[in-house]
């Protein structure tokens, strides 16, 4: 072997290991076909042969992107870039070039036809904010049926004492109004009408813990507005409905021994009745609601205990059948969306007879 050979091959040996010791850099621009515009945060993937991903890079604000330190090789380049189409490019990287530039890649814009987009959204039960809280009814079926009287046990912050006024902040001084108006119904420490309303008329419920000075409310514990729902289809239209239940079914004691004694069940039959005439500014409208019951107010257990060791043990209950009817009428006038004037009346007539004696 001569010296002119030696020298050819050791130059083919250095020329093969440099080779193989070359890095390739790749670069270009990311743009949308139709506007010419660059896109950022393009996800660009470099892939081998067997479509694994090897390395990759994301496309900068003016939609560059560089990838270096790549060893000599055939790679696929994807493209890829939410609302647009996939794009693929081969590259064949020898050796005799290190830098490629692939130019302004211009990505399509992915077109898919909707027939329709449905767009769902559920208000929330409960609204809060510095003045009050407001439940919603409608939406809630444990409050669904029953009456308003109901309906309130079930609301945090809300109590009952022994002679069912409601207390709130452990105090009964509390107003409950109906649409924002006080109502004989539901007057001042008495609430026995929330019995007879029906959860399905209202709307929601607000509860005010700090009344402002629009409600004259000074001393009050708080306010509890009853919003009735709003019907605002003219014409006629009404609804009809009927409340029953049995009231206990067990004694704190047994009765005494007697044909007296106290009811064994307490039915409660609640017949109700809403009727309005809408037109486009007027509202007439009328509710009745009866309430029949059969009731035990008082049922008193004595026990007396003699020195001969003699006891005796004597009851006192008083049996209540109970009949009260609620009408009330009027008319709504509304001004604008904002103004309105209501006239109404109310009857409210109470009958029972009390069947008293010592058993």
């Amino acid at each position: 072997m001569n010296k002119i050979t030696s020298l050819l091959l050791l130059f083919l040996l250095l020329s093969l290991e440099a080779i193989a010791q070359q890095k390739i850099t790749i670069t270009g621009t990311v743009i949308d076909t139709n506007t010419k515009q660059e896109l950022p945060f393009v996800t660009i993937a470099i892939k081998d042969i067997n479509n694994s991903i090897l390395t990759g890079a994301i496309s900068n604000d003016y939609g560059d992107f560089e990838i270096s330190n790549l060893e000599v090789g055939n790679y696929n380049i994807e493209f890829s870039f939410v609302g647009y189409q996939t794009l693929s490019q081969k590259i064949v990287a020898g050796g005799l070039n290190t830098n490629f530039y692939l130019g302004k890649i211009a990505l399509v814009p992915s077109q898919e036809a909707l027939s329709e987009v449905t767009v769902i959204a559920q208000k929330s039960a409960l609204n809060t904010n510095l003045s009050k809280k407001s439940f919603k009814l409608k939406d809630n079926v444990a409050q669904s049926g029953g009456s308003v009287l109901d309906a309130m046990k079930t609301l945090p912050g809300v109590a009952f004492d022994q002679d069912g006024k409601v207390v709130l902040r452990g105090s009964d001084k509390v107003i409950i109004l109906i649409n924002g108006k006080q109502s004989s119904l539901t007057g001042f420490g008495n609430q026995k009408g929330l019995g007879t309303i029906p959860a399905s008329n209202i709307e929601n419920i607000e509860i005010i813990n700090n009344p402002s000075a629009k409600y004259d409310a000074n001393g009050f514990a708080g306010i509890i507005n009853l919003i009735y729902k709003k019907e605002k289809q003219t014409g006629f239209n009404g609804e009809v409905g009927l409340t029953s239940g049995t009231g206990v079914f067990t004694k704190r004691r047994d009765d005494t021994p007697t044909e007296l004694g106290s009811f064994s069940l307490n039915p409660k039959l609640i017949p109700s009745v809403n009727l309005n005439y809408r037109t486009k500014q007027l509202n007439y409208f009328l509710t009745s609601e009866f309430i029949l019951q059969e009731g035990l107010p008082n049922n008193e257990f004595t026990t007396r205990n003699f020195d001969n060791g003699r006891n005796l043990v004597s009851q006192v209950p008083e049996n209540r059948r109970q009949f009260r009817s609620i009408i009330n009428g009027g008319v709504d006038w509304e001004i604008d969306n904002k103004n309105s004037i209501t006239i109404s009346g109310l009857y409210d007539r109470e009958k029972h007879i009390d069947t008293s004696h010592v058993a």
